[in-house]
């Protein structure tokens, strides 16, 4: 049975047809690198799939309606983007030496062949060479460069390169949060619209933490990603309707499976996100130098327990602390009835009460 995704398309194919042609048209004289952005203007790319799932921490689907239909200044790129940019060939290079796979850059521009709205182009394809000598395309891969700060965003444990060597055993990504989101949704929509089932994310965090992950085909997932996409792009950009605030109820089940209770966020809470984020790492490097600080103060003052400068002034002292305790074995000893008695009473009064005040974790 056709799924009702695919049956919804079937309405607009002669819609996204004229939609198509319209943009061709208006842009007969563009230059290569316009092209490129022409011809992804005329469906969903991979990191865009992302944003439509409301999976992008850096833009909204809202936001991304609104840059398709032209109501706002596509993003231009900046420091980060050219940097990412610019390393994507080391990365791309690093991966080839370090698994014995022969990459190429691929000029292709994919398009799924029954929801030609999705497309894409892939940083790499990972060549094979068969029996008879013939070279064929077997597997993709992305190449991503990340700031030391989203480190906790890639998990060790998925990684199959990490800390300078490779797991014994081959690992693969087995959950959307073993990399960050976005990137899964990424690797799995380059997969769904090449006909490869087998994609390889490669990281470089922080210019030194080189890690390797292996992503596969997830029916599943596709068809989840499908549907949403599929109603974004003929609902919300065909028919030019604004997206609502709140995110499609097809995700929700497959984001919160353990019934969690779910809000949805408003625009400007990915940008809180990720300062929330930096600030953290800023603290952590901010407490070791606290730390290496506060040991060349004590090696300073070594066994005396005050620091002065020339004039007599205190500058630092470094005295043993003092604690008081109650030695219970002690008191079994003084009065033991009296001991008993008391933890007695005790464990009959504990009563459990709710924390009202709540924690909050950051992903």
């Amino acid at each position: 049975m056709q799924k009702d995704y695919k049956i919804i398309f079937n309405h607009y194919k002669e819609k996204h047809q004229q939609y198509c042609d319209a943009i061709l048209k208006a842009h007969t004289t563009d230059s290569e690198d316009e092209a490129w952005h022409t011809r992804r203007s005329m469906g969903i790319g991979g990191s865009e799939l992302g944003t439509v799932m409301g999976l992008n921490q850096y833009q909204t689907a809202h936001q991304l309606w609104m840059t398709k239909t032209g109501r706002a200044e596509p993003f231009k790129g900046n420091k980060y983007t050219h940097f990412g940019h610019v390393l994507e060939d080391v990365v791309a290079q690093e991966f080839s030496r370090l698994t014995d796979m022969p990459v190429q850059v691929c000029s292709t521009h994919f398009k799924h062949k029954t929801l030609p709205f999705l497309v894409g182009n892939v940083d790499r394809i990972i060549m094979t060479t068969d029996a008879d000598g013939k070279k064929h395309r077997s597997a993709i891969l992305e190449c991503k460069t990340a700031q030391s700060f989203m480190a906790s965003k890639f998990s060790k444990d998925a990684a199959w390169y990490i800390d300078e060597e490779f797991k014994h055993d081959k690992v693969y990504v087995t959950n959307l949060h073993d990399i960050p989101p976005a990137y899964y949704i990424q690797c799995q929509h380059y997969m769904n619209i090449t006909g490869l089932h087998e994609c390889y994310l490669a990281a470089l965090i922080g210019g030194s933490d080189y890690r390797i992950y292996c992503i596969k085909y997830s029916e599943a997932d596709i068809s989840i990603m499908e549907s949403i996409a599929t109603r974004f792009w003929c609902l919300n950009i065909l028919d030019d309707a604004e997206p609502t605030a709140k995110p499609t109820d097809l995700w929700l089940p497959y984001m919160d499976g353990d019934g969690v209770k779910v809000v949805e966020s408003g625009d400007n809470v990915y940008r809180l996100i990720s300062d929330y984020q930096h600030i953290c790492e800023m603290e952590k490097n901010i407490k070791a130098q606290k730390d290496m600080i506060s040991d060349k103060l004590v090696a300073e003052i070594g066994t005396a327990n005050m620091l002065t400068d020339n004039a007599g002034n205190k500058l630092a002292t470094l005295k043993a602390g003092t604690r008081s305790t109650v030695d219970i074995e002690l008191m079994k000893k003084t009065d033991a009835e009296l001991v008993e008695k008391y933890q007695a009473l005790a464990e009959k009064c504990t009563i459990k009460k709710t924390n009202s005040k709540r924690t909050l974790k950051v992903y």
